[in-house]
């Protein structure tokens, strides 16, 4: 399991969104941790989550190193769904999230289930891990809820070892359809309409973002997240084409992807356009 640390001791301690109540508020909403909980909903995340795993041991497997049980952090996993599917396969999951109430739901479930999952309320931002303790740090549709988006992946460019794996999924500014907001074309507004459509939601019109009261707060280009990646010392950058690929997808779609990997400018109007970006790194050893 990877090593904690009190979080007092770990950096940096400021919260996301500027009012951490606010997120902790959200996330232990009873309607917000009623839903979490439900079985099909976990049924369901865990089969997107499975597909995810044996994509990040593919890559590892590519590397040379796939024949260990890695220690995994499932930052802003709530009940655990993501950490389930890698605990089944005997490696060493800790989920943290800002929610009490969904990470003591995570740990009943986990319990019930017989698996070794840890569990600690923790911020994005000042993750209670010490340095270099786990293989990948998994960041699944977090950044645009984290204000700070800066410091969460500072703090989780902190906790992976060297060789070791980010993968994160979140919004794409590019494309004008959304998921976050029943807004037409909410990706493009500038950010002062906004940071003014956020205040509203929280406000008096919840419907305009689904009626989450944790609405996201950062639009993300790919080539924006790549860079940022790069600068912290992330230097192979997979694609969702090179995970398929890795995990030896066949048939046409197999076909279409071997035609994207050896013309890699075909792909990026592909990146550029989809609904979501969603990258793995690797971390310079």
């Amino acid at each position: 399991m990877p090593k904690t640390v009190d979080q007092t001791t770990s950096a940096p301690a400021d919260e996301t969104y500027g009012d951490e109540n606010l997120g902790d508020e959200t996330a232990n909403r009873p309607e917000f941790v009623d839903y979490y909980t439900r079985d099909d909903v976990a049924l369901g995340r865990q089969a997107h989550f499975s597909r995810l795993r044996d994509s990040l041991l593919a890559i590892r497997a590519m590397e040379g190193d796939a024949d260990r049980a890695l220690d995994v952090a499932d930052i802003g996993g709530g009940t655990g769904d993501c950490s389930v599917v890698w605990a089944e396969k005997g490696h060493k999951p800790i989920c943290i999230d800002i929610g009490r109430d969904l990470i003591e739901a995570g740990r009943t479930r986990a319990k019930a289930l017989g698996l070794d999952i840890g569990y600690e309320v923790g911020s994005a931002t000042a993750l209670p891990l010490a340095s270099g303790s786990v293989d990948i740090a998994l960041l699944p549709e977090l950044l645009e809820h984290v204000e700070d988006w800066q410091a969460c992946l500072d703090e989780a460019t902190r906790i992976v070892r060297p060789g070791g794996l980010i993968q994160l999924s979140t919004n794409n500014k590019i494309n004008p359809r959304q998921q976050e907001f029943r807004l037409p074309f909410y990706s493009w507004y500038p950010g002062p309409i906004k940071r003014y459509c956020v205040r509203r939601t929280l406000d008096d019109r919840p419907e305009w973002a689904n009626y989450a009261t944790f609405p996201a707060v950062n639009w993300f280009t790919p080539g924006q997240l790549i860079k940022a990646l790069r600068r912290r010392g992330f230097d192979q950058i997979y694609s969702r084409a090179d995970l398929a690929a890795a995990r030896g997808l066949g048939g046409w779609k197999g076909s279409v992807l071997a035609v994207l990997k050896a013309a890699p400018i075909l792909y990026w109007p592909i990146r550029s356009c989809s609904q979501s970006t969603f990258l793995v790194a690797k971390k310079q050893a």
